[in-house]
């Protein structure tokens, strides 16, 4: 959801394109949108997560929506270690809501720590 903000690199362009030609299709689908991926230290998934649809899935400050893009760009990288989340995570997000048009058929799912919990890709 922030392939639009300044420094995103080019090569997740490809993820607004298979956005946009996914919605664009008939079918029912759910796209799971994460942060940063790394392997749990003891193979479980996390409880409690945050899960959104078509948002961020952690508060969005205020004045990112008046500000220009480039305030927004740094507020979703600070928000980076509470989006940064498990493969085990993301795995059972999708298990737990695979089902034909289910509560997240034809939206983004974002997903993040609970609040207080902060993980950074780099130090597991």
């Amino acid at each position: 959801m922030g392939i639009d903000l300044p420094g995103v690199p080019k090569m997740y362009e490809a993820h607004r394109t298979n956005y946009n030609a996914i919605r664009a299709s008939g079918l029912d689908w759910s796209m799971l949108c994460p942060g940063p991926m790394i392997d749990a230290p003891d193979g479980k998934a996390t409880h409690r997560l945050v899960i959104s649809e078509n948002s961020w899935p952690v508060p969005r400050p205020a004045l990112t929506y008046a500000l220009p893009r480039l305030a927004t760009s740094l507020a979703f990288k600070q928000a980076m270690p509470r989006m940064t989340i498990y493969y085990e995570d993301a795995a059972k997000v999708i298990l737990d809501h695979l089902e034909t048009n289910g509560r997240f058929s034809r939206k983004r799912v974002g997903v993040a720590l609970p609040d207080g919990e902060r993980r950074h890709k780099t130090s597991l």
